[in-house]
């Protein structure tokens, strides 16, 4: 099944409710059933995430956007209907902006939930213009969603350095060792990470990674049938000159081996000239690795989105 966010316009800010579509022939075609949920926000509903839990239940989190600086993340339950949702529980009460883009929420072998947050302060938040640096922390519950806890130590950059616009749309997945692992948007050339030894509730300072990157947002995960690491992002040349730090061209993966420590080289899904490609996800079945992205004519601003789907045999992965 695959689900997206319905834009009337190409802004961050433009109406939005969420749609979902389901494949029966393992993402080869298909097929729209209509809206995951009826709109509850003032302006949008955004960047969900679809999650099964431990327990057989279905959690929905999403954004409700409200306004330019209210814009704040709740979850539903449910079952595979995706139909009878129940009433929502805000993760996020503080004020201001907190930003966290699809496919964000993971379940801990302990149980916990984690959902990473881009947050940035109310007066920061000045309209579209966006002069403060954003803040990557992580929520989490521990009673499978009914209640949510910040995080006390937040990731930050090296000195608290909040270098541009700070650590942005953060994807965690945790790793073999028990440890979580974030991955966060920049724009310093490259996809940076942090970790996590408590089940997120502190972080190591932000290093980057052996992944170049213009500004772009990261994702990150596990390929179930072989335990390895799937990192999709944009593989880029950096220039701080460009809008954002570098072309959002191709839409790449690349896979670890030994859980981040290093990556292989990178697989170039979508490479035409015409378009760029961002906000990345991926899921997997015994065969299949299904990703999901937009593109765009040029940069994001100049024109239409289109959702995006696209699969490989994980076997290919590997060759």
């Amino acid at each position: 099944m695959g689900f997206d966010d319905h834009f009337g316009g190409v802004d961050d800010e433009a109406p939005a409710e969420m749609r979902y579509m389901v494949s029966t022939d393992e993402g080869l075609t298909w097929e729209e059933r209509g809206v995951l949920l009826e709109m509850d926000g003032k302006i949008s509903n955004l960047g969900p995430s679809l999650l099964r839990l431990q327990s057989g239940r279905v959690a929905l989190a999403y954004m409700r956007n409200n306004d330019f600086d209210d814009l704040k993340n709740y979850i539903r339950f449910g079952d595979e209907s995706l139909t009878n949702w129940s009433e929502p529980v805000c993760i996020t009460p503080q004020e201001g902006y907190n930003c966290a883009t699809g496919t964000r929420l993971i379940q801990l072998r302990t149980g916990r939930l984690l959902y990473p947050v881009a947050f940035i302060e109310r007066e920061y938040h000045e309209g579209k213009d966006r002069v403060g640096a954003y803040i990557s922390h992580v929520w989490y519950s521990d009673d499978e969603g009914q209640t949510w806890t910040r995080n006390r130590v937040h990731a930050e950059f090296p000195g608290g350095n909040p270098k541009h616009r700070g650590a942005m749309e953060p994807c965690v997945v945790e790793l073999k060792d028990g440890r979580v692992l974030m991955f966060t948007r920049t724009q310093l050339g490259a996809i940076y990470q942090s970790f996590s030894s408590d089940g997120g509730k502190t972080w190591s300072e932000h290093q980057p990674t052996m992944l170049e990157s213009p500004e772009t947002c990261p994702f990150i995960t596990r390929i179930p049938s072989t335990g390895d690491l799937l990192a999709m992002w944009n593989h880029s040349k950096f220039d701080p000159h460009h809008p954002m730090f570098g072309i959002r061209r191709p839409m790449s993966v690349a896979i670890s081996r030994d859980d981040g420590v290093t990556w292989g080289d990178s697989i170039s899904l979508e490479t035409d000239p015409q378009f760029t490609y961002a906000m990345p996800v991926a899921t997997f079945n015994d065969r299949w690795a299904i990703f999901g992205y937009y593109r765009a004519h040029g940069i994001q601003w100049a024109g239409h989105l289109q959702c995006m789907v696209n699969r490989m045999r994980i076997e290919d992965l590997y060759r």
